[in-house]
């Protein structure tokens, strides 16, 4: 019988934190971007990564422009393909942002308010501009 131990999330970044295939470095002004799953900010910080904490929350659009709100599972540091649950939110703006509320504050609560603005913008970016028909006064 093998036994497996996890690194902890702190040496986990310090491993990724110089240099990773999702980092983004922008010349001018010294700021760090990441492109990583599970970083809701796209910043390069341990607060936002991804890949170093074990617990991350992930706002996607899926193919239909619905929101997608992944994850990570507890088996996600044994088996990474398996390690995650993904709910599809399609009711709408109100009841996907009380969704993702539920979902955040007993997983991660400081990433609650990130997660909702993700999911608003996406809501926001699917829509499609009406036409508005102009009104005649007289």
């Amino acid at each position: 019988k093998t036994t497996t131990t996890t690194m902890s999330a702190e040496l986990k970044w310090q491993i990724v934190k110089k240099s990773n295939k999702y980092l983004l470095k922008n010349r001018g002004d010294h700021r760090y971007f990441s492109t990583e799953s599970g970083n809701l900010l796209r910043l390069h910080s341990f607060k936002n990564s991804g890949l170093a904490n074990n617990k991350t929350i992930s706002v996607e659009a899926d193919e239909s422009g619905n929101v997608k709100v992944t994850t990570k599972t507890r088996k996600a540091g044994r088996k990474p393909n398996k390690g995650s649950e993904s709910v599809i939110l399609r009711k709408g703006a109100r009841p996907a942002t009380k969704s993702i509320k539920g979902i955040a504050s007993g997983y991660r609560a400081d990433l609650t308010k990130l997660a909702q603005a993700r999911a608003s913008a996406i809501l926001l970016s699917s829509k499609t501009k009406k036409e508005q028909a102009k009104s005649s006064r007289k």
